[in-house]
């Protein structure tokens, strides 16, 4: 991934103690990822590493937003993201990855955070992306969608209140299993 090395950290020259580093991501690093839910946004990645001397504790702090379709009215819509997540990296001569934990070379000198990154962004996504229509006067909805939408709703409940009434399930009452 050499697209991606400014998300390097070059954690061997780093001395031991708390480190800050702030990372913007925008279009261009959602397109190294090919199926990418998000494809267009302005999200701020604040990392705070502390470094000791046989591992590192990492904490992502992620702030911003994306463009999505709302849930509701498929309308493009300025979706929030906020979130924060730790990963314990620890130094090993066999590097390989648990649940918790990645283990890296000790002699390797940088440690490209980007997959992790995206992983935590996509993480923070909502799993409803809708906005509060209702406070914001429709302005971001599309009001046709939402008039079909409430069409739909009617008809289904008056078809419901047709079947309860219509006797469709006095037959089964007369019905003898015995």
């Amino acid at each position: 991934m050499e697209h991606l090395n400014e998300y390097s950290i070059p954690h061997k020259g780093l001395d031991l103690g708390l480190h800050e580093f702030d990372f913007h991501l925008d279009h261009e690093f959602f397109a190294h990822y090919e199926e990418s839910l998000i494809k267009k946004g302005e999200i701020g990645v604040k990392l705070l590493l502390d470094k000791r001397s046989s591992m590192m504790v990492l904490k992502f702090i992620i702030e911003g937003s994306f463009v999505g379709n709302c849930d509701r009215c498929l309308n493009s819509i300025d979706i929030d993201l906020e979130d924060e997540n730790e990963l314990m990296v620890k130094y090993s001569d066999n590097p390989h990855e648990t649940d918790e934990v990645v283990f890296i070379d000790p002699n390797e000198s940088n440690f490209n955070i980007a997959n992790y990154i995206y992983e935590f962004v996509i993480l923070a996504m909502p799993l409803s992306k809708t906005r509060d229509c209702e406070s914001e006067d429709y302005k971001f909805c599309n009001t046709k969608v939402l008039e079909r939408l409430n069409n739909i709703n009617l008809m289904e409940e008056e078809e419901e209140g047709d079947e309860s009434s219509s006797g469709l399930w006095d037959a089964l009452k007369d019905l003898n299993i015995d």
